[in-house]
Formats: C-alpha cells, structure tokens, sequence
C-alpha cells in the first residue's frame, strides 16, 4: 500500500510489504521525493499516469476507485515488472492518493487475459493521439466500418453519400495508419467504439 502526493509527485507512506518489494526503507522512499517516481516507474507510464490523475483530481471523484497497469522497478528485477494498481484520492486532499498494487506475475491463472489487457493498455498509449485526431464524424464511421457494415450500409444509416463514406474512410485509414481491416477493428476495439 501507498500514499502519494500527486502534486509534489513524492511518496508519503509505503507499508513494510511494499518496501520490501521495491528494496528500500520507508525513509528511503520519502527522502527520495520527486526522484521517487522516476526511479521506480517507467517513464511512459508517469506521464498517462500523471495526466490522468490531474483529471481525476479536476472531477473531484472522491469516491470512484481507480484501476490500471503500470511497470515497476522492483528490488529483485532491473527490469520492469507489471502491477495491476487500484486506489482513489483521499477525501481530505485531493493531491494524494491511496493506491495497492499487486504484481501480475503472482497471478498465473490470469496471465493470458492480463497480456491481452496489457498489449490493449501498450496500444491504447501509443496510439493516443492518433485516435484523438478523429473527427467525431469519423469515429461513427470506424464504429460501423469496425461492426462489419459496407459503405452502402453506413451511407444510408447516417444519411450521407457513399462517396462521403468512401472519402472518411480514406483519412481515418490515414490518420490511424492502419494497413488493413483487422488494424481498424483494433482500434474500434481497444478505443471503445465497439465490444
């Protein structure tokens, strides 16, 4: 278990189980301040992290709980070791968070779904930015062209030509630089846009 300040990005407490695991005191681990986050955590992952908890922060959700992957640099492993992470920010100051994180190798029963989570989580990072950089109008699109409708089908669902169709097609296959169907379903799939 740990508590951070999200704004000084420093950790305030860890419990005696987690200092075990990434190798250092409690004191240690306060002492190291901002230093803290970088040293144990992966770069990409800090950033989606912090971006996302000053949004968390801005919603003022005291009591949803918030659930994601992360890698750690453990004491045991130079190399980074996926957590699954669950906590929420504390009611009294939203700056910190209340966080447990268990490593996903201690899980063998679900490590197949958890891959498949994590290469989703790897995808969805990445590629970001580019989904964002679709129209709305385009994201209906992909929705219909990933639920296995033709053209003529989505022209006359969404009222427009099939040339129009044809053309959104033409920039959403641009923007996501997908190669092929199975690249847009992908998308659809791990944006949310389709089940």
């Amino acid at each position: 278990m740990v508590l951070n300040n999200i704004k000084h990005r420093s950790n305030l407490y860890t419990n005696s189980r987690g200092c075990k695991v990434l190798g250092f005191t409690q004191g240690e681990l306060i002492r190291m301040g901002d230093g803290f986050f970088s040293f144990f955590f992966h770069q990409d992952d800090i950033k989606d992290l912090f971006r996302q908890w000053h949004r968390f922060i801005e919603d003022e959700d005291t009591e949803r709980v918030y659930g994601f992957f992360q890698r750690v640099r453990t004491f045991k492993n130079d190399d980074w070791e996926w957590f699954f992470t669950a906590g929420k920010f504390r009611k009294d100051d939203l700056s910190k968070t209340i966080f447990i994180a268990h490593s996903v190798s201690d899980m063998p029963q679900l490590m197949n779904r958890f891959d498949r989570v994590l290469e989703e989580e790897t995808f969805y990072r990445k590629n970001y930015e580019r989904f964002q950089s679709l129209t709305k109008r385009e994201k209906e699109i992909l929705q219909h062209i990933a639920s296995g409708d033709n053209c003529k089908t989505i022209s006359d669902k969404l009222f427009i030509s099939e040339l129009t169709i044809y053309t959104h097609r033409k920039r959403i296959i641009q923007k996501l630089d997908a190669k092929n169907l199975t690249d847009l379903v992908k998308y659809a799939r791990v944006f949310g846009l389709v089940k």
